[in-house]
């Protein structure tokens, strides 16, 4: 990814995305939120420290640290939605567990956490084993994701809608891009590297993972 691409995604997050569907996504999605949440808290999260890649305004970092991590760092390439989850965080009382800062999780070298997460992020990205292969590096313990079905019927559909939303972008010349990347070739990397999956959940339009290292 180069820096236009990191420009016109934290250009998406910052004015393309309409309040409506910033609210729409966020229906749409919460279930499969959960089911990261909850299959992170099988591992057990209590005192592990987390890193959020692609953090936005930061809602699952909170849900961790709530749920009983130690520290949690988010990083994003949308200032907009830093602001917005520094905020929250302060008006929740988690300031001194919870850090955002500006990153790029395919690139930048990332500190070693117990638990990395990526929500609906690299669907953002065009090549998902660059970004992948630097996040689950800095896994210890557990690495988890929210992806859009590339399965099935649903994984047609899903790739139909994705398109769609492709061409609309295109007119309004964002030049963000999302991406249906295929699901088993992301689990046989993370296999290749000694993870083990120990949660899968398919939803009719997203699709979450959790990995223990062994």
């Amino acid at each position: 990814m180069d820096r236009e691409q990191e420009k016109e995604i934290a250009r998406f997050f910052d004015c393309c995305e309409t309040p409506g569907q910033r609210k729409a996504n966020s229906r749409i999605s919460r279930k499969a939120r959960g089911e990261l949440v909850k299959g992170i808290e099988h591992l057990g999260i209590a005192g592990r420290t987390v890193l959020e890649v692609g953090c936005g305004p930061g809602d699952l970092t909170r849900e961790l640290l709530q749920s009983g991590a130690s520290k949690a760092l988010g990083i994003d390439l949308s200032e907009k939605s830093l602001e917005v989850a520094r905020k929250r965080a302060r008006e929740e009382g988690l300031v001194d567990h919870a850090e955002f800062r500006p990153g790029n999780g395919a690139k930048d070298d990332l500190d070693q956490h117990d638990v990395v997460v990526l929500d609906k992020v690299i669907c953002c990205y065009p090549d998902w084993l660059e970004l992948v292969g630097n996040t689950s590096k800095a896994a210890k313990k557990i690495y988890g994701f929210v992806i859009p079905r590339s399965d099935g019927i649903s994984g047609i559909v899903t790739r139909a809608f994705v398109g769609l939303e492709r061409f609309f972008l295109k007119f309004r010349k964002c030049g963000f891009s999302p991406r249906v990347h295929d699901y088993d070739q992301i689990h046989d990397h993370l296999g290749a590297q000694g993870f083990s999956r120990t949660h899968l959940s398919r939803g009719p339009i997203w699709m979450t993972a959790v990995y223990s290292r062994a």
